[in-house]
């Protein structure tokens, strides 16, 4: 166990607190050697600890090999990403606030066109009940509800993330954005089930689930002439590859965006949960995994397979979801996904 620097590198930490504020246990993504470094809160310390079930990136990605290139532009991209629009951060904020009103919301949602303009043509859809046509946002937001539309504008702006740097790739990231909506969706109602307190973060941790994959992407579409722009023409290569590294990807952003410390563990452990070193986020991390099977059992998924999601799995088990359960989850994440889509791709 080292103190205030990487357990790998030992290049100092550089945390933010705030971070990790409410938690004595936290992830570490190091910015010099990519690896990810269990931290631990003690006496105003930073005490860390290498994860024993992952190896060392150094020895895993060796210099120069087309890996490490990718992965050494990790930071440089995830600050690249584009920031949500002011309005959506706007209508967090007032959904937060008590002494906020609904004409509020709708006041801070006019301020996008473009967001208030497919809110308003969601309101009208089928799956919220659109029988009788609304016409502007307070009535939009009183038939959605404060939740809805605060789950919804976030959709909305994180589908801004999702653009492809080149044409060749604009169908794998249009795949990964459905994934990624019907993962959060499925998180959601999961949560629901499982952990209500916790069902709106775990639609945000659903949304930022895969941002490790948007960055691998940007970074083999936007790269020059090198070994890695050859990924560009071997889309199977490139897939691969997101699978793979996309975890481990997720955490740099999650890091450089200053999200919450439980996206990171939900981010870097949902491929593997029984990786994960310590019990405390273990049930998000598990809803993020189970979301991610519900998805792909809808026809939304990433990285492919075809397995059926039933209560025998493990994971599905250890959350203690009856077939019923498992049903009604994956008839809401249909029903409301397409919805969703058939607003943000319009």
């Amino acid at each position: 166990m080292a103190m205030n620097v990487c357990a790998y590198c030992e290049a100092p930490i550089a945390a933010q607190r705030s971070v990790g504020a409410n938690s004595n246990i936290y992830l570490y993504a190091c910015a010099k050697c990519l690896n990810i470094s269990l931290l631990r809160n003690r006496s105003n310390d930073l005490w860390a600890d290498q994860l024993e079930t992952v190896p060392d990136v150094r020895e895993t990605l060796p210099p120069g090999s087309v890996p490490a290139e990718i992965l050494g532009s990790l930071r440089k991209a995830a600050d690249a990403l584009p920031m949500l629009p002011e309005a959506c951060q706007r209508v967090v904020m007032l959904a937060h606030d008590p002494l906020s009103t609904m004409t509020d919301i709708a006041v801070a949602i006019n301020q996008d066109p473009i967001i208030a303009t497919k809110l308003l043509r969601l309101a009208n859809s089928v799956a919220f009940g659109g029988n009788r046509e609304i016409t502007n946002l307070d009535q939009a937001c009183a038939r959605l509800g404060i939740k809805e539309i605060v789950r919804t504008v976030q959709s909305i702006a994180y589908s801004g993330l999702y653009r492809a740097a080149k044409p060749s790739q604009r169908k794998a990231m249009q795949e990964l954005w459905r994934h990624t909506i019907a993962t959060s969706q499925a998180a959601f109602e999961l949560a629901r089930m499982k952990c209500p307190t916790q069902a709106d973060d775990m639609f945000v941790a659903g949304l930022v689930h895969d941002l490790g994959a948007v960055v691998l992407s940007n970074i083999i579409g936007s790269s020059p002439v090198t070994s890695t722009s050859r990924l560009r023409s071997e889309p199977e290569l490139a897939h691969d590859f997101a699978v793979r590294h996309h975890a481990m990807a997720g955490i740099h952003v999650i890091a450089e965006r200053g999200l919450p410390n439980a996206f990171a563990f939900t981010t870097y452990f949902h491929p593997n949960p029984q990786e994960l070193p310590i019990s405390e986020p273990r049930i998000s991390v598990l809803i993020v995994h189970v979301a991610e099977r519900v998805a792909q059992a809808c026809g939304y998924g990433f990285d492919g397979g075809d397995e059926v999601l039933s209560v025998d799995d493990p994971e599905v088990a250890e959350l203690g979801l009856a077939a019923d359960d498992l049903e009604a989850v994956q008839a809401k994440v249909t029903t409301t996904v397409e919805a969703l889509l058939d607003v943000m791709v319009s």
